[in-house]
């Protein structure tokens, strides 16, 4: 498996699709962007700790002013909730401890954000 994907498969209308399940309400609760580095990570690795942190209710994607879907960099994600930034960090933390490597956390909210060339997410498995 390539890791990150470097195209979005599927037709205009599979991308809408997506487009369309994906939700950030931001406006209504903080929004983080958790950033995760495995010492040593591999792309099993990172395979590892992304199915623990979509486990653990973040995504590695976000949705542009567009509506595009857009993946984040390998190893980073969001997540959104009514905690503070030290209750994601421990959840983080917990994730990456699926991995058995040695790994750097880094927590922030955000309200918010600017991009420059992020690959299209993937179309989910579970996606009509």
């Amino acid at each position: 498996m390539n890791w990150p994907p470097t195209s979005f498969p599927g037709t205009f209308e599979e991308r809408r699709a997506l487009t369309e399940l994906i939700q950030t309400p931001y406006a209504f609760m903080p929004a983080f962007i958790t950033r995760i580095e495995l010492h040593s990570g591999t792309a099993d690795d990172y395979q590892t700790l992304n199915t623990a942190m979509e486990t653990t209710g973040f995504s590695r994607a976000i949705q542009a002013n567009d509506g595009s879907a857009l993946l984040l960099p390998t190893g980073q994600y969001v997540g959104n909730g009514e905690v503070a930034a030290t209750e994601v960090l421990q959840l983080a933390q917990r994730a990456a401890l699926s991995t058995k490597k040695g790994f750097a956390v880094f927590v922030s909210d955000v309200n918010n954000a600017a991009w420059f060339g992020l690959d299209p997410a993937p179309r989910p498995a579970n996606a009509n």
